[in-house]
């Protein structure tokens, strides 16, 4: 997770320095543009959605992909239409 965050940051200087040369330029839309980017950016928050056949693995894709085993239950009782949110 760290490199994610250390990825982020770099991001958002480029943003920033992005920002300051189009100001630097009197380039205002480019700068509202940047400005959108920066914002959203700056949120972090990604939605994914992951739909699929009962006992097909998605519950272990979603795991695997967080790096461990214990973050949503594996083999519990079938629960269609289940919405889970993890933040």
């Amino acid at each position: 997770m760290a490199d994610v965050t250390n990825l982020n940051d770099e991001v958002a200087a480029l943003l920033n320095e992005v920002r300051a040369r189009a100001k630097a330029a009197d380039l205002a839309g480019f700068v509202a543009a940047i400005n959108a980017e920066v914002e959203l950016w700056h949120r972090r928050e990604t939605t994914i959605v992951v739909v699929g056949e009962t006992n097909r693995g998605k519950t272990s894709l979603v795991n695997a992909l967080l790096g461990t085993t214990d973050v949503l239950p594996v083999g519990t009782p079938v629960c269609q239409g289940d919405v889970r949110q993890l933040r």
